[in-house]
C-alpha cells in the first residue's frame, strides 16, 4: 500500500489512486489523508492543499470558496479572513475596499454602502465630517453648493463684514434698493444714489433731486464686497466700476449725480444733463396779450 500524496485523500482503501481534494477544500494532513474538508468562511483554497488560506484585507468569502471576492465600492473588509464585506455606514463612503472614510465638510451621505458623498445644496451646509444630512441656513443667510458654513446673504438681504473681513452679518435690504443676496451690496433704485467711496456707506441711500440717477444692475460684479477694495483704476478714471457709470445717466456725475460733465449742460425742464449742441424737442406754450 502507498500513502496518499500531498493534497489527495482516501476515505477508504483504494485500489487505483487517491482522490484529489478539490478547490475550496483541504486535507489537513500532508500525506495519508483520509478526509477532504471544506474551507471555513473567510478562507479559500485552489485545491490539492493541506490547509486553506485567509482572505486578504478588502476581500471576503463564504465557506468552500476557491477564491475570495473583492468588496464592491461602498463596502469594506478591514481584517484578514473576513467572511463578508461590511457596508459603510451613513455619513461615510469608500473608494478602497479596506476602509470607510467620513464625508468631508460641505458634503453628506444619508445611505449606507456608498462610494461617494453628496454636496450640500445651496442654502444648506455641513460643518462636521461624517454628516448624514445637511443643515438649513438661517432665514437671512444662504450658501453655495458644498458649503461648510452659511456665509452668504439670502435674497432680500445684504452682508456687512467685521474688521478682519472674515465674519459676516446679514441685514434686511434698505428702503429704495434691491438686494439679490449672495455677496452683493444693496443697489439703489432709479432716482436714488449711494456713496461708493467705501463699503461702510452701502446702506446710506439718498434721493436724487434731478432725473440723473438711473439705478443700477444688481447682478454686476461691481456691487460685490471685493470690488470696493480694488485699485482706483478699477473704481475711478473710467474704470469698469466707476460710480458715474453705475449710477448716473449720460453726462451726469458726482454726488447725487448732481454735476454735468464737460460738454454737457443741465436742462431745467428735463432735469437731466444734455449734450451741448444737440437739439431737443420741447413744447412751449405762449400767451399773446393785446397791448392797447
Amino acid at each position: 500500500c502507498v500513502a496518499c500524496e500531498y493534497g489527495k485523500y482516501a476515505p477508504q482503501a483504494l485500489t487505483d489512486s487517491c482522490l484529489d481534494c478539490d478547490a475550496g477544500f483541504h486535507t489537513n494532513n500532508a500525506t495519508k489523508a483520509t478526509t477532504c474538508t471544506a474551507c471555513d468562511a473567510g478562507k479559500y483554497s485552489h485545491g490539492l492543499t493541506i490547509s486553506c488560506a485567509y482572505c486578504a484585507v478588502g476581500k471576503a468569502s463564504v465557506g468552500s470558496a476557491a477564491n475570495c471576492s473583492e468588496c464592491s465600492s461602498g463596502f469594506v473588509a478591514n481584517t484578514i479572513g473576513s467572511s463578508l464585506c461590511s457596508a459603510c455606514s451613513a455619513g461615510r463612503y469608500s473608494l478602497s475596499t479596506s476602509n470607510c472614510s467620513a464625508c468631508p465638510i460641505g458634503q453628506h451621505q444619508g445611505s449606507t454602502g456608498q462610494s461617494s458623498c453628496i454636496n450640500c445644496i445651496s442654502g444648506t451646509y455641513s460643518s462636521l465630517p461624517g454628516s448624514v444630512l445637511c443643515d438649513i441656513c438661517d432665514l437671512e443667510y444662504s450658501s453655495d453648493s458644498g458649503a461648510s458654513t452659511c456665509s452668504l446673504a439670502a435674497n432680500g438681504y445684504y452682508l456687512t463684514y467685521t474688521s478682519d473681513g472674515d465674519s459676516v452679518i446679514s441685514h434686511n435690504c434698505p428702503k429704495n434698493t434691491k438686494c439679490e443676496g449672495y455677496d452683493y451690496a444693496p443697489v439703489p433704485n432709479s432716482g436714488y444714489w449711494v456713496d461708493r467711496s467705501s463699503y461702510e456707506h452701502v446702506s446710506d441711500i439718498y434721493e436724487c433731486p434731478r432725473e440723473t440717477c438711473k439705478g443700477a444692475k444688481s447682478n454686476s460684479s461691481c456691487w460685490k464686497y471685493a470690488a470696493y477694495n480694488q485699485s482706483d483704476s478699477y473704481q475711478k478714471n473710467g474704470g469698469t466700476c466707476k460710480a458715474s457709470k453705475l449710477l448716473c445717466t449720460e453726462g451726469a456725475s458726482g454726488p447725487l449725480c448732481g454735476s454735468c460733465d464737460v460738454g454737457y449742460v443741465y436742462h431745467g425742464e428735463t432735469k437731466t444733463c444734455t449734450q451741448c449742441g444737440v437739439a431737443k424737442d420741447f413744447t412751449y406754450t405762449f400767451m399773446v396779450l393785446d397791448v392797447v
